[in-house]
């Protein structure tokens, strides 16, 4: 979410078509555009950006004012067909077009480029291929576009010690030969299941920050996808980082807490893909994540209760 044309408030997300819940990312999601006056209003859906199989979408401004656009994508038809935005068992199968399977194949989602100078609804410019030569996991591709033109971003790999980040840096935004997939890792340290879903952003002070889905903590080894935290890390240069801790959610519990202002509240199963959104005078105003509200306890959606939703939350105090 970020400020867009006409003093609105743009929200770029994945959405889970067919009425389906997030187990059914990988075969039905899709990235589109709604627009609301304030964070804090209704967001009405404005437009599909780019169909299914497109998902984690990260959208930043360049240094001229252009929107760039960040995201994981390979061409499929939605394989899921559900009802009240859960996914429940049969409600995925596979679609054979020319006695060909075509559905995920495991880890093997490349990332992309696109970009658009002439405001949020585009046109924007044919999707590049990020990393033409890597094969892996989803990078969860997380970039920060500097003053001189210059990128700098973080990339994650999954391995048998779970999801692990790394720099990318790009002399160039524009020029993806430019980019590079640095490969020692930032945060060795972090336990089983490791860390994931960065965003990027520097401070008044010229200090960099990044936000986290931290994965470390209770069951992590089996129930990962349990620990609704949010971590935070910085760097004074952007090459040596600092790995904080906790930023928001309990490592020693499973799920997320959240307190409304008319004194509701509600347990979400989940809490991932962290995206800070800044005030006018540069400090973090709102926090937005992928909410899980669904019942399920575990990571696929065989017993259903996977419905999930994009949760706003203003931050006050800083973060």
């Amino acid at each position: 979410m970020l400020p867009c044309d006409n003093s609105e408030y743009c929200m770029v997300a994945s959405e889970i078509t067919g009425h389906c819940g997030i187990e059914a990312w990988s075969q039905n999601s899709r990235i589109t555009l709604s627009r609301s006056p304030s964070p804090n209003a209704t967001f009405n859906r404005t437009a599909e950006l780019w169909p299914v199989f497109s998902h984690e979408p990260m959208v930043v401004n360049g240094e001229g004012g252009e929107f760039v656009a960040y995201f994981t994508a390979q061409p499929r038809p939605a394989t899921c067909k559900c009802v009240n935005g859960s996914t429940s068992p049969g409600d995925c199968g596979k679609i054979e077009a020319g006695g060909v399977q075509r559905v995920r194949e495991g880890n093997k989602d490349p990332s992309w480029m696109s970009y658009s100078t002439s405001g949020i609804l585009g046109p924007w410019s044919t999707p590049t291929p990020l990393f033409p030569g890597y094969v892996g996991a989803d990078t969860n591709f997380a970039p920060l576009i500097l003053t001189n033109g210059s990128l700098l971003g973080m990339w994650r790999k999954w391995t048998g010690g779970g999801s692990r980040v790394f720099l990318a840096t790009a002399a160039d935004w524009r020029n993806l030969s430019t980019y590079v997939q640095h490969e020692t890792e930032l945060f060795p340290d972090i336990g089983t299941a490791g860390t994931e879903d960065m965003f990027l952003y520097k401070d008044n002070g010229g200090v960099y920050h990044a936000v986290f889905h931290h994965m470390y903590g209770v069951d992590s080894e089996t129930e990962w996808w349990q620990l609704a935290c949010g971590a935070h890390a910085f760097s004074v240069d952007g090459w040596d980082w600092t790995y904080t801790g906790v930023a928001w959610g309990n490592t020693t519990s499973k799920g997320y807490d959240a307190s409304f202002s008319d004194g509701s509240s509600y347990h979400y199963t989940r809490l991932e893909r962290p995206y800070l959104v800044m005030g006018s005078d540069g400090e973090i105003s709102w926090l937005v994540n992928a909410a899980q509200y669904g019942s399920s306890s575990r990571a696929t959606g065989a017993d259903g209760g996977d419905a999930a939703y994009t949760l706003i939350q203003q931050v006050g105090g800083g973060l």
